[in-house]
């Protein structure tokens, strides 16, 4: 197999990657509108109190096992 062949299948490899990579944010950004939406309604009716967390970032952190950071 030449160099430019070789070339052409790294750089193909590349693409690939890279609209997989775009399809995986836009997956990750839908979600995270999500959790904000489902997070606001948590905190309106104080789901985090009757799950026993005196804040809404404790019930995130503990029941959703969300990182602090």
């Amino acid at each position: 197999m030449g160099k430019e062949k070789i070339k052409m299948l790294a750089q193909n490899l590349a693409d690939q990657i890279h609209v997989r990579a775009l399809e995986v944010s836009k997956q990750y950004r839908h979600a995270e509108a999500q959790l904000i939406e489902v997070l606001i309604q948590v905190e309106s009716h104080r789901v985090f109190v009757q799950r026993g967390h005196s804040s809404l970032f404790c019930y995130v952190v503990k029941d959703l096992g969300l990182n602090k950071h």
